[in-house]
């Protein structure tokens, strides 16, 4: 959903792919017991999305699946800061697997 600069999705590993990309991650907001991940709204984050739902998205698969776990964190509530805004993972070279399904590979 885009709205306002900020880009709200509540779909996980759409939010995993986001964050791993190094799209800006604001907060988690909840309502009516669903957690809405926020992003700060820009050209590659809606080509992220675009490229995520149309299975064309590629990037480093360990950033990925380190995105999944920490986006799980903040929904439980171990890493959980209400108000205040997360960084992006710092990562060096990425790799060029593809965040699609194995048989995409």
């Amino acid at each position: 959903m885009l709205e306002s600069g900020i880009y709200r999705t509540r779909h996980l590993y759409e939010a995993s792919a986001l964050y791993s990309l190094d799209v800006p991650f604001l907060k988690i907001e909840e309502s009516d017991r669903v957690c809405w991940f926020l992003f700060q709204r820009s050209e590659h984050c809606e080509a992220v999305v675009s490229r995520f739902w149309s299975r064309q998205l590629t990037g480093d698969l360990k950033a990925y699946a380190d995105a999944i776990k920490t986006m799980k964190d903040l929904i439980f509530g171990k890493e959980r800061q209400q108000d205040a805004p997360m960084r992006s993972p710092q990562r060096g070279s990425r790799g060029g697997g593809r965040l699609g399904r194995a048989s995409d590979a």
